[in-house]
């Protein structure tokens, strides 16, 4: 093979590349991370194999032109919605956004995002891409409730022991109305459905 005498040329290199050459495709490979991109109507536009599946799709074209109303619970699109817009309107990422998404399992888990715009060649934002996986507490994001963390884990470890929401509160430290109130606040349900959903998904699976 020749050593090429010219400088390399990364717009020529890019604007070669087929269609077929899909980067986030490298996504399906990693382990809890998923990849997405939409357009400016917020309509997915690509999605790697971790992220359609979440949402029980078994092929990247089933989500093509799908929006957030159509794959997630109402409760969390107006967040994910206001993110997408803010992207697209300033032109600038959002990076270490610790928030609510659904795990493997369809319950409600934290995640963290980071989104950043995507532009066409005439500098115009036509979109964005984004990436999510599951929150590991980096000492570098912005952290969520300790004491909601602090229990989802312990549900989410415990829950085929059938331990009540008592159990739930005693290990977490706060009381049992604090422990109702902030989950909801998080996850728009109580510590009771989501050990009942793990459950049922457990027996399915």
């Amino acid at each position: 093979m020749s050593v090429p005498t010219e400088p390399p040329d990364q717009s020529r290199f890019l604007d070669a590349l087929s269609v077929q050459s899909q980067f986030h495709h490298v996504f399906d490979h990693l382990k809890g991370m998923a990849f997405f991109a939409k357009d400016k109507h917020l309509r997915i536009m690509a999605a790697c194999r971790n992220f359609y599946l979440r949402f029980g799709y078994s092929a990247e074209s089933e989500v093509i032109g799908k929006t957030d109303h159509e794959l997630v619970p109402a409760y969390l699109v107006e967040h994910f919605v206001a993110d997408d817009q803010e992207v697209i309107r300033t032109g600038q990422p959002k990076l270490n956004i610790v928030e609510v998404f659904l795990n493997d399992l369809g319950v409600p888990d934290w995640y963290l995002t980071n989104k950043m715009p995507l532009f066409d060649k005439n500098g115009e934002v036509i979109g964005l891409m984004g990436t999510t996986r599951p929150y590991n507490s980096s000492k570098d994001t912005h952290h969520p409730d300790r004491a909601v963390e602090k229990a989802l884990r312990f549900i989410q470890q415990n829950y085929r022991k059938n331990p009540s929401v008592q159990d739930v509160a005693d290990h977490t430290g706060i009381s049992l109305r604090q422990l109702h109130r902030k989950f909801m606040q998080a996850f728009r349900t109580t510590p009771k459905e989501l050990m009942q959903k793990l459950r049922i998904r457990a027996v399915c699976d």
